[in-house]
């Protein structure tokens, strides 16, 4: 894997604030298989998501498969229309140490090709599904940059059993391959839970205390560092997933409903304590 080494460079942040980052997919899609129709309530559950963040004026990178911008694209649109960032997240939410690179980068064009059409944005950005460029899907990185993106937020620095690059770092940086190309990578900032290293947001937001994450946040707010903070619009259904859990092994259901009715709760906290900006925003794209 020579040809996918690299080095790199620390880089500025336009301001001190947090970014805030969304990845749009329904559920079924990411937890059961990644050609079941959308949900509809993902809609519904957006439209949640766009008013919190109104109410604390908030700006955020949403992070959408283009598979949901083709069967909706009336959530992508009211996304867009308020000022907030569309980016990439794939077409099908696979991971990406499943394809082959020609895979990837058909998938990876027909999504950015759909977000743009539909936002009417330049998208800049992208997120693998699952965090899934890890040292075994390096080769990914070079098709991003020539594929025109700017900046990526996958390669978490956590070891984990299907994601986790633990060669990464935390922050911002410019990672520059052996090549001369170079690309931005911003990911999800880490907590420890439990002596446990994890991602900041998503289901571990959801299912622990809150505490963890609000010291690493404001941590980093006390050194002037920039972090990025991210969940799932699904996250902030109160009911428990019922319906959807059909054929789904129990641990897994009771994982997903695992602090599902404090989400909320705990997210508004979070955005009356600090500062949130999409990364567009924040970098200065």
């Amino acid at each position: 894997m020579s040809e996918f080494a690299f080095t790199t460079q620390p880089i500025g942040f336009k301001n001190p604030s947090f970014v805030l980052s969304i990845d749009v997919e329904s559920w079924e899609e990411a937890n059961i298989d990644c050609h079941m129709p959308t949900n509809p309530s993902l809609v519904r559950q957006v439209d949640k998501v766009l008013e919190i963040l109104a109410k604390h004026n908030a700006k955020a990178t949403f992070f959408i498969l283009g598979k949901v911008a083709q069967t909706f694209p009336e959530v992508v649109k009211s996304i867009a229309s308020v000022g907030h960032e569309v980016a990439c997240h794939s077409y099908f939410h696979k991971p990406i140490y499943r394809q082959t690179p020609e895979e990837f980068k058909a998938d990876l064009l027909r999504a950015k090709q759909v977000l743009e059409l539909v936002s009417g944005q330049k998208v800049c950005g992208f997120r693998a599904p699952y965090f899934s460029i890890t040292r075994e899907s390096l080769w990914a990185l070079p098709i991003l940059i020539e594929a025109g993106f700017g900046y990526d937020s996958s390669l978490v620095p956590v070891r984990a059993p299907n994601y986790g690059f633990v060669d990464g770092k935390e922050g911002f940086y410019r990672l520059c391959l052996s090549n001369g190309v170079s690309l931005i990578e911003a990911p999800p900032a880490t907590a420890r839970v439990f002596g446990y290293r994890v991602p900041l947001g998503g289901g571990y937001f959801k299912m622990f205390s809150k505490e963890p994450f609000i010291r690493k946040l404001a941590d980093l707010q006390s050194r002037k560092l920039p972090a990025v903070f991210y969940f799932h619009p699904h996250e902030l259904e109160e009911l428990p997933l019922r319906k959807e859990l059909n054929g789904v092994p129990f641990w897994i259901y009771w994982k997903e409903n695992m602090g599902r009715r404090q989400m909320r709760e705990k997210l508004e906290l979070l955005l009356a304590a600090f500062c949130f900006t999409s990364f567009r925003e924040g970098l200065g794209l």
